[in-house]
């Protein structure tokens, strides 16, 4: 009896601490799902920011960059590429040209899923770049238009929940992107 009683706690404790390192092991592999989503999303956007030599349109859920062409002048606009967040859907796209071949066909690619929009923070913003202070007679680097716009950033939470364990949430907040062509 004493040694079925020590059995069933030692039973206890041993799967107890299973189920406790296998729920562990499961969130750490969804925290890590979502860096490596918001990394590459952010990399995708990063590579055709720093391309672009215009925007066409923005909003706070979206822009439109004009890419040149791979012309030695590079002044004429190669393709055009759209990033959407669309926080209904819980989506974060980019619809344009694949990114590996530019004259491709146009089309919708869903970056990452599960993303939500960071409370009273816009999915986009966009700057004026100024080397030190404020932009002479501005009273703020905030861009008013497209031909202000050198600057974007991004900034987005993506959660991921699982049944078993608890949600596992990154709140994405990028670095400026500099428009290096425009």
């Amino acid at each position: 009896m004493i040694s079925t009683s020590l059995a069933s706690f030692l039973m206890l404790g041993v799967l107890s601490s299973f189920l406790m390192l296998g729920r562990s092991g499961v969130n750490a592999q969804n925290y890590t799902l979502l860096e490596a989503k918001a990394r590459k999303s952010l990399e995708w956007f990063s590579r055709e920011s720093r391309l672009a030599n215009g925007v066409t349109s923005y909003s706070s859920t979206s822009v439109t960059l004009t890419i040149p062409d791979t012309s030695s002048s590079r002044t004429a606009v190669g393709y055009s590429v759209t990033y959407t967040f669309d926080s209904t859907a819980g989506t974060f796209s980019r619809t344009g040209p694949p990114i590996d071949t530019p004259s491709g066909a146009s089309s919708t690619t869903v970056l990452i899923t599960g993303v939500q929009q960071i409370s009273g923070v816009n999915p986009f913003n966009y700057y004026r770049y100024v080397t030190t202070g404020y932009a002479s007679g501005f009273s703020s680097n905030t861009a008013s238009n497209t031909t202000e716009i050198k600057q974007i950033e991004i900034s987005f939470l993506l959660r991921l929940t699982s049944t078993t364990v608890s949600t596992a949430s990154n709140k994405v907040l990028s670095a400026r992107f500099i428009l290096r062509n425009k």
